[in-house]
């Protein structure tokens, strides 16, 4: 008899046995040919076992399964019950209809019904996925093709054509939602030309997720229609391709459904799956938070939720306009809006799941990894930008173009046009869907033109542009001039200035103006720090007592140059170390007339409201007590060097005081990676990590907050600034600058922002 060695692996940041692999011609304890693959210091080798593990049934090959509920996933995607029943040994079945949304009923036992009633009363560059070898026949305007995908068993090659086809009056299908990836296409399928007389076929080369999606959604007996961007659209055309990305809102707003491909069988999205219909049992969810033998299934929906497709900008449009969507994992599938709930238990329970996670301190930072709380602001936009009717028609839209992009400021593209271009079928500003309901007979003007011709004097001239958009799709537009008529075109729009202290810029090759802010990638967890400025239509502060932008210009925008008026405050004279990682350093303390002797603890009113910038968690005003929080900051721990580690001695607290721990998050959120300073005039605030001594401070009309410039002179001895970003400047904020200089004589200055 033969035996299969096998060893299992554990991933030291989870604690967990998350998978087995098979050592070839090694002998143990050297590392397996998996673990090799991994950082040396994750993986550990396990002393190999025999591999007792029995083959399951063989699956059928054809037929079709009724629409799956809930009834129906207890045989196929058993709730785990209790987490000591293994996740291996669930059966996977192929399911080729999609799955409808869980309903509530069928969660509700009868005899519990009654009671329950009574209760209720009161990047990567992206290459193309397309093969040289096969040449696409143009399309009509107003066509788009369609995939035909042949049936086949699951290992069968993948075959296929082509369907042109009218958007509004083709055939039915499906569309995809998938992760490209950044791979090799090295898979082959078969495209046959069926609208030439002779009919061939060609090999094109696909990526491997793409490959697994076609072959897990095809239907063993049934010729399946989808369209999916990186086959439908011929990207090695520039022109096709800004007229068939213009239309995508409109082709999945078509679709019967969406596909929204996670990836092949994975054991821990088999779990996630299995556990979801458990987390919106409204019945059950206050027990298995506190169930220890649940953290399994929890991590598993925290490994779900940092999947690399919820931080891909595409997909939010993708998601938000289909009328149906559901969430495929190789044969695994849910209904997206039951993933949905899901998500929102998640976030409504984060602080009684990290109590649970916290008993075992090394699954504790995964509630809180970045790409979790990614997925939760996919999720939250794509359920709520749109405003839809019983039928899926669209009614109205939340967002504007600035909103979307300020929210989703920290998902991918491969393209940079693209943090725009991604979002327009979503916003308020963007161009009509076929078959949208406008409110008052309103339709919205597309493709989006550029048409300024007047000056912004009068609020009516404002009001007047605001129904000539200013962009449009086109990728052989520069991408500086796209960001520049975006700017433009929020600026006109909001009478707001306040979009070039967001951080929406991702890096990228080329330079780009100053006052286009960059995320920057050396600082991983930049998000965690709070913009003074806020999100659209939520400002927390008015430093200019809510004056319009100004400029004596017709364009705000001009090339690389940004035209607005304001006047300078003061110079800034000393600035301290940046904050790193929300640290409240020694130098600090000193600059802001801390005592910290043994004998004394003063801190100055100024200075905890500067840390928290005079605000609270929610936005209000800062309560007092954030004082007496401080004061236990500084004698309860401090380091070695007299910093005050927000982080450490917020792992102490936790659990023990919650309000020691709502005031230590807001001072992290306020103080990241950011310094603090004195201005000339004495005032105290925090500024940007790249802010110098010598540096200004200036109000700008327009913007809810005021900002750091830095004087520069160009080779034709002609004055601009460099925009160093928002800043808090403590008895600043509310007008107070704007209400001075009035009286001391108001003057205004034209600042050429580059």
């Amino acid at each position: 008899m033969t035996f299969d060695l096998q060893c299992e692996y554990s991933h030291t940041r989870l604690g967990l046995i998350i998978s087995k692999c098979y050592p070839v011609n090694r002998v143990w304890p050297q590392k397996c040919d998996r673990c090799l693959q991994h950082k040396p210091d994750e993986l550990e080798c396990s002393e190999p076992q025999l591999n007792d593990r029995k083959r399951g049934p063989n699956l059928p090959k054809t037929g079709r399964r009724s629409n799956t509920r809930a009834t129906s996933e207890k045989s196929d995607l058993r709730s785990l019950g209790s987490d000591s029943e293994s996740p291996d040994e669930l059966e996977i079945k192929p399911s080729y209809s999609r799955p409808g949304r869980t309903s509530v009923v069928n969660t509700v036992k009868k005899e519990d019904a009654a009671k329950l009633r009574v209760s209720l009363q009161p990047n990567q560059h992206i290459l193309s996925d397309q093969s040289q070898a096969y040449t696409y026949q143009p399309l009509y305007p107003g066509n788009i093709r369609i995939l035909r995908l042949n049936p086949g068993s699951k290992d069968a090659k993948i075959q296929c054509s082509f369907l042109s086809t009218p958007l509004t009056q083709g055939t039915e299908y499906e569309a995809i939602s998938h992760y490209w990836g950044i791979d090799a296409p090295t898979l082959a399928i078969y495209i046959q030309d069926s609208q030439l007389e002779t009919s061939r076929t060609h090999q094109c080369y696909v990526r491997a997720n793409l490959y697994s999606a076609l072959q897990s959604l095809r239907h063993p007996s049934d010729t399946m229609h989808f369209w999916v961007d990186a086959l439908c659209i011929n990207h090695d055309d520039l022109r096709e391709k800004s007229q068939q990305i213009q239309l995508m809102p409109d082709i999945f707003y078509k679709a019967k459904n969406v596909c929204i491909w996670l990836g092949p069988d994975i054991r821990e999205y088999k779990v996630a799956f299995s556990f979801i219909p458990r987390m919106i049992d409204f019945l059950v969810i206050d027990k298995i938070i506190q169930d220890e033998s649940t953290i399994e299934s929890w991590l598993s929906f925290c490994t779900l939720l940092q999947n690399v497709l919820f931080s891909r900008l595409w997909l939010v449009q993708e998601v938000a306009v289909a009328r149906n969507a559901t969430l495929h994992c190789g044969q695994l599938a849910i209904h997206y809006l039951d993933f949905v709930d899901a998500v929102s238990v998640f976030s409504f329970q984060r602080d009684n799941i990290r109590l649970l996670l916290r008993k075992n301190a090394r699954y504790h930072s995964l509630i809180f990894e970045d790409r979790s709380t990614t997925a939760e602001r996919f999720v939250k936009v794509t359920s709520s930008a749109l405003l839809k009717g019983e039928s899926g028609d669209i009614l109205e839209r939340s967002y504007t173009i600035e909103t979307l992009v300020s929210l989703l400021s920290g998902l991918q593209t491969s393209e940079p046009r693209d943090s725009i271009y991604a979002l327009l079928g979503l916003a308020k500003d963007g161009p009509q869907l076929v078959g949208e309901k406008m409110k008052d007979g309103l339709s919205i003007s597309s493709p989006f033109e550029i048409t300024h011709n007047a000056s912004f004097s009068r609020p009516d001239d404002i009001l007047a542009l605001l129904h000539q958009p200013i962009l449009r799709i086109d990728y052989s537009i520069p991408v500086s001039e796209v960001f520049g008529d975006f700017v433009e075109h929020v600026i006109v729009h909001s009478r707001s200035l306040d979009i070039i202290c967001r951080r929406w810029v991702k890096p990228q090759a080329g330079q780009l103006p100053t006052w286009l802010q960059a995320i920057s990638s050396g600082l991983l967890r930049d998000p965690e720090m709070e913009s003074f400025v806020g999100l659209p239509g939520h400002k927390t502060y008015n430093a200019t007592m809510s004056l319009p932008p100004q400029t004596s210009k017709n364009h705000f925008h001009t090339g690389d140059s940004l035209f607005v008026c304001g006047f300078e405050v003061a110079a800034i004279d000393q600035i301290g170390p940046r904050a790193s990682e929300g640290m409240i350093l020694r130098e600090w303390l000193e600059l802001g007339d801390c005592d910290v002797s043994e004998e004394n603890v003063f801190i100055p009113d100024k200075f905890w409201r500067t840390v928290v910038a005079d605000r609270g968690s929610d936005g209000s005003n800062a309560p007092s007590w954030y004082q007496r929080a401080m004061l236990h900051c500084l004698m309860y721990s401090p380091t070695n060097r007299g910093d005050i580690n927000t982080s450490r001695i917020l792992d102490d607290q936790e659990g023990q005081s919650s309000m020691i721990g709502s005031f230590l998050r807001r001072v992290q959120r306020v103080i990241w990676n950011r310094k603090l300073f004195i201005a000339r005039s004495g005032s105290l605030g925090l500024a940007p990590s790249a802010t110098q001594i010598g540096d200004k401070v200036c109000i700008l009309f327009g913007c809810s907050v005021p900002v750091i410039l830095r004087p520069r002179h160009g080779s034709d001895g002609r004055q601009h600034w460099s925009f160093i970003g928002e800043c808090y400047v403590h008895g600043m904020m509310d007008g107070q600058a704007v209400e001075s200089t009035r009286v001391d004589g108001f003057c205004a200055t034209e600042f050429e922002l580059r």
